[in-house]
Protein backbone atom coordinates (compact mmCIF):
# COMPACT_ATOMS: atom_id res chain seq x y z
CA UNK A 1 0.00 0.00 0.00
CA UNK A 2 1.34 3.33 -1.02
CA UNK A 3 0.19 6.41 0.89
CA UNK A 4 -1.10 9.89 -0.77
CA UNK A 5 2.15 11.61 -2.06
CA UNK A 6 4.67 9.49 -2.26
CA UNK A 7 7.73 10.82 -4.22
CA UNK A 8 9.86 8.18 -5.51
CA UNK A 9 13.14 10.74 -6.45
CA UNK A 10 12.46 11.08 -9.92
CA UNK A 11 9.04 12.52 -10.05
CA UNK A 12 9.79 15.48 -8.45
CA UNK A 13 12.60 16.27 -10.28
CA UNK A 14 12.62 19.46 -12.72
CA UNK A 15 13.10 18.58 -16.46
CA UNK A 16 16.18 20.12 -16.99
CA UNK A 17 17.57 18.28 -13.35
CA UNK A 18 16.01 15.21 -14.55
CA UNK A 19 17.72 14.74 -18.11
CA UNK A 20 21.22 14.80 -15.79
CA UNK A 21 20.36 12.55 -13.33
CA UNK A 22 21.56 9.30 -13.38
CA UNK A 23 18.38 6.56 -12.86
CA UNK A 24 18.70 4.04 -10.44
CA UNK A 25 15.89 1.05 -9.67
CA UNK A 26 13.86 1.49 -6.10
CA UNK A 27 13.25 -2.05 -5.41
CA UNK A 28 10.04 -2.78 -2.72
CA UNK A 29 8.94 -6.21 -1.55
CA UNK A 30 5.45 -7.75 -1.12
CA UNK A 31 3.34 -6.39 1.69
CA UNK A 32 5.22 -2.96 1.85
CA UNK A 33 3.78 0.03 3.35
CA UNK A 34 4.88 4.13 2.59
CA UNK A 35 4.01 6.28 4.40
CA UNK A 36 2.49 9.70 2.79
CA UNK A 37 5.16 12.43 1.91
CA UNK A 38 7.89 9.73 1.96
CA UNK A 39 10.67 9.98 -0.58
CA UNK A 40 12.92 6.81 -1.62
CA UNK A 41 16.14 7.70 -3.58
CA UNK A 42 17.75 5.06 -6.17
CA UNK A 43 19.09 2.13 -5.55
CA UNK A 44 17.13 1.08 -2.39
CA UNK A 45 15.71 -2.15 -1.76
CA UNK A 46 13.55 -2.75 0.79
CA UNK A 47 12.90 -6.52 2.21
CA UNK A 48 8.89 -8.26 2.32
CA UNK A 49 6.76 -6.36 4.86
CA UNK A 50 8.51 -3.06 4.92
CA UNK A 51 7.18 -0.25 6.59
CA UNK A 52 8.46 3.71 5.53
CA UNK A 53 6.83 6.59 8.02
CA UNK A 54 4.95 9.59 6.51
CA UNK A 55 7.44 11.92 5.24
CA UNK A 56 11.11 9.49 5.55
CA UNK A 57 13.62 10.15 3.51
CA UNK A 58 14.86 6.34 2.73
CA UNK A 59 18.54 6.72 1.57
CA UNK A 60 19.90 3.41 2.04
CA UNK A 61 18.56 -0.64 1.79
CA UNK A 62 16.44 -2.43 4.59
CA UNK A 63 15.95 -6.10 5.49
CA UNK A 64 12.09 -7.83 5.50
CA UNK A 65 10.06 -6.86 8.19
CA UNK A 66 11.85 -3.33 8.93
CA UNK A 67 9.61 -0.17 10.29
CA UNK A 68 11.48 2.80 9.14
CA UNK A 69 11.34 6.64 9.69
CA UNK A 70 13.01 10.14 9.56
CA UNK A 71 15.57 11.82 7.90
CA UNK A 72 17.53 10.14 6.46
CA UNK A 73 15.30 6.68 7.32
CA UNK A 74 16.61 4.93 10.25
CA UNK A 75 15.42 1.50 11.10
CA UNK A 76 13.44 2.09 14.16
CA UNK A 77 12.32 -2.20 14.98
CA UNK A 78 12.29 -5.31 13.20
CA UNK A 79 8.73 -6.35 13.45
Amino acid sequence: MIGCQFDPLTLRTPRGLASRMQRGLIKMGKRCWIGAKAVILKDVELGDGCVVGAGAVVTKSFPAGSVIAGVPASMRRAV
